[in-house]
């Protein structure tokens, strides 16, 4: 899962990940990567910016341990 508010940074970091074989799936902020995250399960590995336009990556981290602790 790439997150990332600017749509040619997800756009690079798919295309490298996907010419490496990798399935990628984006979402341009927290939110839409925590409800992803919620429906599908966590992803194997997550690219996460650090600066979302709804919140930085700390809160998002935050929030993803305190819904797996629950």
């Amino acid at each position: 899962l790439v997150v990332d508010g600017g749509p040619e940074d997800r756009l690079e970091v798919r295309t490298i990940l996907s010419e490496h074989g990798f399935d990628v799936e984006e979402a341009r902020d927290g939110e839409e990567a925590l409800r992803r995250i919620g429906q599908a399960g966590a992803p194997p590995v997550v690219v996460l910016d650090r600066d979302l336009p709804d919140m930085d990556a700390r809160q998002v981290l935050a929030r993803l341990r305190s819904e797996a602790a629950a």
